[in-house]
């Protein structure tokens, strides 16, 4: 008679394995920092007194070629054990993903991952900017189809994870304006757009205590002006200057001289107008006759 096959089963099973056998996943590091000290201590104190409520779960030789052992769930809770002097932990080992691709894979351990944590829409673009870096060897950067199934991953359009890791790309100061929601995502996506060196004077600005929302409009696209008439803008000007000048007068040496330089494009820009300007003005005989 012949002997029949042993086959892989497809089912989860719980089972017991050391410590020192799991084997942490390779985008695990992407969530380091996303839990406080205080949530670490609390589940510590659980595991303690309660022991630990809800197994690991582990892959087992699988086709998408991870080791053996890999955690796909629980990596705080293994962490906890092994700092509580445990050795041994029950486990459940996930046969039913054996004869799955990495994608599949992929997909289980982030759904996992986001659904243990409250991470803001930046938290997760940054970790899903992790797996597009360590994807994307020889694939180009806007490879629509990665960028869509890393997306889908975080719970994410493609259009909007763009939009996020264009944020990742603009100093801290600026992200954590958008996490507290002093600028919102097409803002900080626009000055992500600006050159670094005015990133960086936004940015340098808005550690000076101003209003992320103005000095990010400063930089944006200035509206036209080419429909309104010439003397009309001047008018609207010299009412600018004016208010400007009774603000500021007797208090300019008051000016913090990092403002200033900050400003200082724009300061030579006025400048050049104003000698236009004064330059076109009607002179005076006595002017002429001084060779004005």
């Amino acid at each position: 008679m012949r002997k029949r096959r042993r086959s892989v089963p497809d089912v989860k099973r719980e089972e017991s394995r050391r410590l020192s056998e799991l084997i942490p996943f390779p985008s695990q590091a992407l969530l380091d920092g996303t839990t406080s000290e205080d949530e670490d201590r609390e589940l510590r104190e659980d595991i303690k007194r309660y022991g630990l409520r809800t197994p690991i779960d582990i892959l087992p030789t699988n086709a998408a070629g991870l080791p053996t052992n890999t955690v796909l769930d629980g990596h705080r809770r293994r962490e906890m054990l092994t700092a509580l002097g445990q050795n041994e932990v029950r486990v459940i080992v996930r046969y039913d993903l054996a004869n799955d691709d990495r994608q599949r894979i992929d997909e289980e351990f982030f759904r996992f991952s986001l659904m243990r944590r409250q991470l803001s829409p930046l938290a997760k673009a940054r970790m899903a900017k992790g797996v597009i870096e360590s994807e994307r060897e020889g694939v180009s950067p806007q490879n629509g189809e990665l960028r869509d199934r890393i997306g889908k991953m975080i719970g994410m359009s493609g259009r909007n994870l763009d939009r996020h890791l264009a944020v990742l790309r603009t100093p801290m100061e600026i992200q954590a304006a958008f996490e507290r929601k002093a600028l919102s995502l097409i803002e900080a996506e626009k000055v992500s757009r600006l050159t670094e060196e005015q990133r960086n004077t936004i940015a340098r600005r808005i550690q000076s205590g101003e209003s992320p929302k103005k000095v990010a409009a400063e930089y944006g696209p200035q509206k036209r002006t080419r429909h309104v008439k010439p003397n009309d803008a001047f008018v609207a000007f010299m009412k600018a200057i004016r208010r400007g000048c009774g603000d500021l007068t007797g208090r300019a040496d008051r000016i913090s001289p990092r403002l200033i330089a900050d400003n200082e494009d724009s300061l030579r820009r006025a400048r050049r107008l104003f000698s236009v300007l004064l330059d076109r003005r009607p002179t005076t005989p006595e002017e002429e006759t001084a060779g004005w």
